[in-house]
């Protein structure tokens, strides 16, 4: 299930002054029973890739808000590409124990909001390794 993300035009006594971008809002029900404890944003510097990553504990709700990248997804199936764009942005879940990688095979700086069911912190990362990755871009 995905969920799509628009962002609002925001005004003032002068007029146009910007826009918000909710990515989350629980009354349209894609937050139901899932208990947000982390939110946080991550950046991947032009030409680079984050991961592959593995959690156990966590689950994943990935909102593009500065450029784009491609998230890959390994499954049963093989491996599954999705545009991460914020100029078409949506919330997208990874769930527990999906291997996972992001691309950014962009000119700039890409940046996402994570909403997580499971905090980081030091003594417990919850990030595993991942030995049996096959996919380049």
């Amino acid at each position: 299930m995905l969920l799509n993300v628009s962002s609002i035009v925001t005004k003032n006594e002068k007029g146009i002054n910007g826009w918000m971008m909710p990515f989350v809002k629980t009354s349209e029900g894609f937050w139901d029973g899932y208990d947000i404890k982390y939110i946080y944003a991550t950046s991947i510097d032009p030409g680079c890739r984050k991961g592959p990553i593995l959690h156990l504990k966590r689950e994943c709700r990935l909102c593009p808000i500065v450029g784009s990248c491609e998230l890959v997804l390994k499954t049963d199936e093989g491996y599954n590409k999705i545009l991460l764009d914020a100029g078409n942005p949506c919330v997208i879940p990874i769930k527990v124990g999906t291997e996972f990688c992001l691309y950014n095979q962009n000119q700039s700086i890409c940046v996402l909001v994570n909403v997580a069911n499971h905090c980081w912190t030091e003594d417990d990362q919850d990030s595993h390794k991942v030995t049996d990755w096959e996919f380049e871009i």
